[in-house]
């Protein structure tokens, strides 16, 4: 604990004492350290460690396309992978470290991965007539880990764009809102409400809960 601490110096001045982990690492006894090969080294491979440090996700060359590698297992090639938020990565961890997810683009189709395993494929594109990271932006999982959802933006009515909610690889019909902060989830995280508004000459609003219209008219939840 000492270490941790500032030190107080001579004639009034603070020296700051070595960090803790300066240093070789030393186990406490009786430990079995196994090390694991997790992603081939290559200059330039991006990779994101899990909550809790279980899981490791790496994005990696394979030949002149993309992939990701998992703990070592590696998925499918990927002309791109997109990233997310604030994972340059693009890969997205649940709040429990145990489920991973992505978003790539494979010929003229993105593809969301959701534990190595295909979820929504669609080839949609966007006014400028492209597919890029708008069209499976906010990739999240809900607070229980069990869902995933994000929103796409596609073309619509030629000039206009609109987006989808999708949650667990089905989309709710287009409108025009992508404001999480509109949106309510359940503390569970097994429940979605919020307010679908219309998009270019479509100017209804409804309340979706669950991707099915309220019998009722209802504002933010």
């Amino acid at each position: 604990p000492a270490q941790g601490r500032p030190a107080q110096g001579t004639q009034g001045q603070q020296a700051t004492a070595a960090p803790t982990g300066a240093g070789p690492f030393t186990p406490p006894p009786g430990t079995k350290v196994e090390p694991t090969l997790l992603a081939p080294m290559e200059q330039g491979a991006q990779f994101s460690v899990s909550p809790r440090g279980v899981h490791m996700g790496t994005v990696s060359h394979s030949g002149s396309r993309w992939v990701v590698v998992y703990d070592g297992v590696p998925g499918p090639k990927f002309d791109q992978i997109f990233a997310q938020g604030d994972s340059l990565t693009g890969i997205e961890f649940s709040p429990d470290g145990n489920r991973y997810a992505y978003c790539g683009l494979q010929g003229n189709e993105f593809v969301v991965m959701a534990d190595g395993k295909e979820m929504f494929r669609d080839s949609h594109t966007n006014v400028q007539d492209r597919i890029d990271a708008n069209s499976c932006e906010q990739l999240t999982f809900t607070s229980n880990s069990k869902h995933l959802y994000f929103f796409s933006l596609i073309k619509y009515e030629g000039a206009t764009g609109g987006f989808r909610f999708v949650f667990d690889g089905k989309p709710d019909p287009m409108n025009s809102n992508h404001d999480l902060r509109s949106f309510a989830f359940s503390p569970d995280g097994d429940h979605v409400a919020y307010v679908w508004a219309g998009c270019g000459r479509d100017l209804t609003q409804k309340l979706i809960i669950d991707g099915k219209p309220a019998p009722y008219a209802g504002g933010n939840p």
